[in-house]
């Protein structure tokens, strides 16, 4: 049980670290689309964007609400915390790997 235990405490430390951190990452480019964090937009040169806004929303709301509901759903549904991780890594992965494939190729 201990072993259990202790990897709900990591899934819900590493939701929250990820949440956090792509939820401020996404806040940075929507609020400055044009160099956000001091990026340059020749980084999107090859890509299908001219600005950062379009990424920023998707690291916001996918990434970063979506890791930071799935740690919600780990606090409030502690003895079955398999059912948010997995809702959010379904969606992560069936929203998230097209885009991230999408951009790659277009480089």
């Amino acid at each position: 049980m201990k072993v259990v235990k202790t990897s709900r405490i990591v899934m819900l430390l590493l939701h929250i670290i990820v949440g956090v951190g792509a939820a401020a990452g996404g806040m940075g480019a929507i609020l400055d689309p044009i160099a956000p964090a001091g990026a340059n937009a020749e980084l999107l040169k090859t890509g299908p964007f001219e600005t950062f806004l379009i990424p920023g929303i998707i690291l916001f709301a996918l990434f970063g609400l979506g890791n930071l509901a799935a740690a919600a759903w780990l606090m409030t549904h502690w003895r079955r915390p398999e059912t948010g991780a997995l809702v959010q890594g379904y969606a992560t992965g069936i929203l998230g790997g097209p885009w991230l494939f999408g951009l790659l190729s277009s480089v």
